[in-house]
């Protein structure tokens, strides 16, 4: 009986700390400031973030948040954040499939003048990430031709410098 006395208010403690600090929590956190449409880099680029992309990504019902992607946030105590913050590293989560990409003809358009050519984010989209299966995914067959031709054909439909080969991802 002692142990669950002195154990308790610790558990409660836990509980109390896990519910403030959910993906949720940190996500409107984020959304504070994120979700107005004006936000805007000093260069003039966007910082909106549509509230319903996030909750429909497949990170947010895994239960990753904000800060699970832009990890340099982290420690961040006091807002708003510096501007620039660090790239993006999906591997820290996806290192098997980063490996994979490392070996495929898509890294290869990383080389020289073109290094920031392609992403993950290419392929898959930034806040909007669903899964593959989800007609709503980038990824989806169905969706391949457009999220494929943005690099591979111009609006005009007439071929782009980067081919689109048989093999290869």
């Amino acid at each position: 009986m002692t142990r669950l006395k002195v154990f308790r208010p610790l558990l409660v403690l836990m509980l109390a700390l896990s519910r403030s600090l959910s993906a949720d929590d940190l996500n409107e956190q984020c959304l504070m400031c994120h979700e107005d449409q004006s936000l805007k880099y000093q260069a003039g680029r966007s910082l909106f973030v549509k509230k319903e992309l996030v909750e429909n990504s497949v990170h947010r019902k895994s239960g990753v948040s904000c800060v699970g992607c832009h990890a340099d946030l982290e420690s961040v105590k006091d807002f708003p954040h510096a501007e620039k913050l660090a790239k993006v590293n999906c591997s820290s989560c996806h290192g098997e499939t980063q490996q994979q990409f490392d070996t495929s003809v898509h890294a290869l358009a990383r080389i020289g003048k073109e290094a920031q050519a392609v992403s993950c984010a290419s392929c898959h989209g930034y806040h909007d990430v669903v899964e593959g299966k989800d007609v709503h995914s980038r990824t989806h067959p169905l969706n391949q031709p457009e999220t494929c031709g943005e690099c591979h054909f111009s609006r005009a439909g007439h071929r782009k410098k980067a081919r689109i080969r048989a093999t290869g991802v």
